[in-house]
């Protein structure tokens, strides 16, 4: 909540949060630094809440016309077919 609230304060486009991952959007040519910005800010989050532990953050970048696809669901969207 608290990497949100900051996120909102610096202008990051957020559209939706699972748990805790965000998905952000920018345009193209400010993607890397709204990217940078992000996982500053969950890492900043991270020692305020956790008395100084730094939580790492990964990110994947995906691109217009693109989709997102985890793994672990490959396997319902295949019985579908």
């Amino acid at each position: 909540r608290l990497a949100l609230i900051y996120a909102e304060g610096l202008g990051v486009e957020i559209c939706a949060i699972l748990h805790d991952a965000f998905l952000i959007e920018a345009l193209e040519s400010e993607i890397d630094r709204k990217v940078f910005e992000m996982q500053e800010l969950m890492r900043e989050s991270s020692k305020q809440i956790l008395g100084g532990f730094e939580l790492r953050s990964e990110f994947e970048l995906i691109q217009s016309g693109d989709y997102y696809i985890d793994p672990r669901g490959i396997v319902i969207w295949i019985s579908f077919d």
